[in-house]
């Protein structure tokens, strides 16, 4: 009887694996993984978190590790990592990892909305006495409150204040640096 084996060859070109990402900025990261054999060359890939292998960003290096600039602030990256064993034999890619860059100060004149969601770069202070709660259609106590956000039919942050708490109790909020560094009489 006839048979058929499949066989598959070994790849000449090891993948490299352990990829990490440090010193994690506004605009830059570090890159640092293992090699799969004795190569001194790799291709990086990255783009925004998400976006399909192939239509991202190429970097072709020879230092590991590697520092990964001009980013934008404030948005998240996919980063994949091949070998470039030399005359065209490339590895397998590995990865994705994904990373975040730091936020940066925003520039002005400013506006937050909240029609977004929740702003990556804001934050809430964990140890005051309210939380603030992003809403859209009124707040849960009857009669207290907004019933819609000042243009009509956005969001907007509130604080539910129908439980009892002593004087001086505070509720913060806290929005992304600002760079003011251009105006002469800054105004909020």
């Amino acid at each position: 009887p006839n048979s058929v084996i499949g066989l598959t060859a070994c790849p000449s070109c090891a993948a490299p694996n352990a990829l990490t990402a440090t010193n994690i900025t506004t605009s830059s990261a570090d890159l640092e993984w293992v090699a799969g054999g004795s190569e001194t060359a790799w291709n990086i890939e990255y783009g925004a978190s998400g976006f399909a292998q192939g239509s991202g960003t190429t970097v072709a290096v020879t230092t590991n590790p590697y520092s990964l600039t001009g980013l934008n602030a404030s948005t998240s990256y996919d980063v994949y990592l091949q070998a470039d064993c030399g005359n065209g034999d490339l590895s397998q890619w590995i990865g994705p990892i994904s990373i975040t860059t730091a936020c940066g100060a925003a520039s002005v004149p400013y506006l937050e909305n909240f029609d977004s969601g929740f702003p990556a770069c804001w934050s809430q202070v964990t140890t005051d006495t309210w939380n603030w709660s992003l809403d859209a259609n009124g707040t849960p106590s009857s009669n207290t409150g907004p019933s819609d956000d000042v243009t009509g039919g956005g969001n907007y942050m509130f604080i539910e204040t129908s439980n009892s708490y002593p004087t001086g109790s505070t509720a913060s909020l806290l929005s992304t640096s600002l760079d003011i560094s251009s105006l002469t009489t800054p105004q909020l």
